[in-house]
């Protein structure tokens, strides 16, 4: 649905932006493809427990 939709996009930018943010930080290192990708997935769950928290 699009509702599903809009929720899935919110979350994917929430990552981008704290991807961002630790970048500004200074928090940032190589990674393989398959690191990266559990990185975000990491980093995405981590965002989702903090908004939920809120």
């Amino acid at each position: 649905t699009e509702s599903a939709y809009i929720t899935k996009m919110n979350k994917l930018k929430a990552a981008i932006d704290s991807g961002l943010e630790d970048a500004e930080q200074g928090r940032t290192k190589s990674f393989t493809a398959d690191q990266f990708a559990t990185y975000l997935s990491e980093r995405t769950e981590t965002i989702i427990d903090d908004k939920r928290s809120t």
